[in-house]
């Protein structure tokens, strides 16, 4: 059987962070019941599908998944548990804010099987959290990792954002330095993207905050990439570090574009290449399920073409340190050019931009494999769309 992974959506927030663009809202818990309700249903359509696949991993994000309470959060986890086969599966992560994680909540998570956390700390340094506008403090961040760890959670990730208005080399260095002295199994480091339609966007619009240039983002990734290969945390992913034998089990399934389900509000799905999402409304969303129909966006719905295949092999596979397969490149690209051997146009497009791009040392081809640089990994949608085929 295929694997697959399934991404579960709470989209529940004490208020939107400012460079939030996720489908995420503040309400109170009459309203979480409903949106509860109408995700155990879905849940319970999908058992036929996780059954026909080997579940591989299950993932619980938001929103903050953690602002559920005690009995909202057993009924989802019991309804997990009797529609999926969750006793073989390699990961199932829980994601949480430390504002509000409990003993009793990390014992539900403990009892039902989670067996990884995913933290939002975002920065140690307060005024950077506070124009995130972060529910939490660092003090809160420490209380939940020591409760985490005391509940006997031994495979936990930190989220880190750099260049953050207002951030310096400094104070980026002192939280990588507070991180990693308590040791979490994962980092992930993301760089501060501007989206539209966020408070972030607004206020770099009025002026009222200016974003890092080129140079100091490129300066403070190459510094956090040294920093934590030094501590022990090895790259493997442009924005992921781990510890040896804790990689995300569960993004890799989107980089190797394994098949993976959406649940709830707004998630996103791909089964054999077709691609799907549910509606992006919560009210609308618990409305579908309660008139029995299905919350997919009709307008969603793609089925990908070869030449679409062999671009998200690249732009996502390229994404891992390790790279791709020359191999499995090439394939597909005689199977798309209906050639029979290497001299097809298309592969021999594609050696020449790979053979350009190793001279400028953005990508290196080792032992069948290719991969970015860290200049590559620095300039990637550069390198991606240097590749991509139309």
């Amino acid at each position: 059987m295929k694997p697959l992974s399934i991404y579960i959506h709470i989209p529940f927030c004490v208020r939107k962070c400012s460079y939030c663009d996720f489908v995420s809202v503040a309400k109170p818990d009459s309203y979480k019941e409903r949106y509860i309700d109408a995700l155990i249903t879905e849940i319970r359509s999908s058992a036929d599908l996780a059954a026909s696949h080997s579940l591989s991993t299950i993932y619980i994000g938001g929103g903050t998944p953690s602002l559920l309470g005690e009995d909202l959060l057993e009924r989802l986890l019991a309804a997990v548990s009797e529609n999926y086969n969750t006793d073989s599966i390699e990961e199932y992560t829980f994601e949480c804010n430390p504002e509000s994680i409990t003993p009793q909540k990390l014992e539900l998570l403990k009892r039902y099987g989670v067996n990884r956390l995913s933290i939002g700390l975002q920065s140690t340094d307060r005024e950077e959290l506070l124009l995130l506008r972060r529910s939490h403090d660092y003090d809160a961040f420490l209380s939940a990792y020591a409760l985490a760890r005391k509940h006997g959670f031994e495979n936990i990730s930190v989220d880190l954002m750099f260049a953050v208005p207002g951030q310096s080399m400094d104070t980026l260095q002192r939280s990588l330095e507070s991180i990693t002295a308590l040791g979490p199994e994962h980092i992930s480091c993301y760089s501060l993207i501007v989206e539209e339609n966020t408070l972030m966007n607004r206020w770099v619009s009025e002026g009222k905050i200016v974003l890092p240039g080129d140079d100091e983002y490129v300066d403070m990734y190459r510094f956090l990439t040294g920093f934590l290969e030094q501590r022990g945390y090895r790259q493997y992913e442009i924005s992921n570090f781990c510890r040896e034998g804790f990689e995300s089990v569960h993004n890799k399934a989107y980089w190797l574009r394994d098949n993976y389900l959406g649940l709830g509000v707004a998630a996103h799905s791909m089964i054999d290449n077709r691609r799907f999402a549910n509606i992006d409304s919560v009210d609308d969303y618990m409305e579908k399920i309660s008139d029995m129909e299905s919350p997919v966006n009709l307008d969603s719905l793609e089925t990908l073409s070869h030449s679409d295949v062999i671009n998200e092999m690249i732009f996502l596979g390229l994404r891992m340190n390790k790279g791709i397969a020359l191999s499995d490149i090439r394939s597909e690209l005689m199977q798309l050019g209906r050639c029979s051997d290497s001299s097809c146009p298309l592969v021999r497009d594609f050696d020449k931009k790979t053979a350009k791009l190793e001279k400028d040392g953005l990508v290196q081809v080792s032992s069948g494999s290719l991969a970015l640089t860290q200049k590559g990994r620095e300039l990637s949608n550069s390198v991606f769309a240097e590749l991509m085929v139309d």
